[in-house]
């Protein structure tokens, strides 16, 4: 047999452009920097004063943001607390006094007018019994009250003084009785009244205690002014013993 040739189809090569001519090199380009470490400082830009301050976002207080009012807030003062109410003390008592240092001054002053009646008359304020023991209206004046009120009296002295009667025919309001400016205890004022009956007085009118009273002020205030040196107190008492028929009653009262 004689081969036959057979014409087989071959594919067209492939296009195979031509190379370009080589490029300048690359610029360089560093590598990036690692990330698990701080970035670099980026300086702050420039500018003509200091940048404004951004609060920390940390947590704390609020900043303080001032009230809106033109001025400070008004004062208010705090709840006060309520003390008990306290009642003042009771004024003071004579008995106060007299045992706290204040030195107490007894005066007598005894009624010798004529409106007490004849005294060598039975039944009279001023009649001295016969048996010289029972006491007339005067003698228990004197020993009753004046004798609480002696008690009080610092020195047991007490000066003793008569009104309403006539000495030489001239009427006196006001007379010592006894001999001593003061006397000695209850025992000394009755004696002293006993004798004024020896002293040839005569009773008589008008019945006036105002000279009296005076009489007693100012002894009163010079006790007081004595006392005030001493830095002590001293209260004046006067007991006037009467039948009570006075006629100055409105200008001593």
């Amino acid at each position: 047999k004689v081969p036959v040739a057979t014409a087989v189809p071959v594919a067209p090569a492939a296009f195979v452009p031509q190379a370009p001519a080589p490029a300048a090199p690359a610029a360089f380009v560093p590598p990036a920097p690692a990330t698990d470490g701080p970035p670099p400082f980026v300086p702050p830009p420039a500018s003509s004063g200091p940048a404004p301050f951004v609060p920390s976002t940390e947590s704390g207080p609020a900043p303080f943001v001032p009230s809106a009012g033109s001025g400070p807030a008004p004062f208010v003062p705090a709840a006060e607390e309520t003390e008990p109410f306290v009642p003042p003390p009771p004024p003071p008592t004579f008995i106060d006094y007299v045992s706290g240092g204040c030195d107490l001054n007894l005066c007598v002053a005894v009624d010798f007018s004529s409106s007490n009646g004849d005294p060598r008359k039975s039944g009279t304020l001023h009649y001295f019994h016969r048996n010289g023991v029972e006491k007339n209206d005067y003698e228990m004046a004197i020993s009753e009250i004046g004798g609480v009120l002696a008690e009080y009296d610092t020195d047991k002295k007490y000066p003793m003084w008569g009104f309403g009667a006539k000495f030489g025919g001239e009427i006196r309001h006001i007379f010592q009785c006894g001999r001593k400016t003061e006397v000695d205890g209850i025992d000394g004022m009755l004696f002293a009244y006993r004798q004024m009956f020896k002293a040839g007085l005569a009773m008589s009118e008008p019945t006036s205690i105002d000279e009296v009273i005076k009489t007693a002020a100012r002894k009163a205030k010079t006790n007081m002014s004595n006392a005030k040196i001493c830095g002590t107190q001293a209260y004046t008492v006067l007991l006037i013993i009467t039948d009570g028929q006075l006629t100055d009653f409105n200008k001593t009262g």
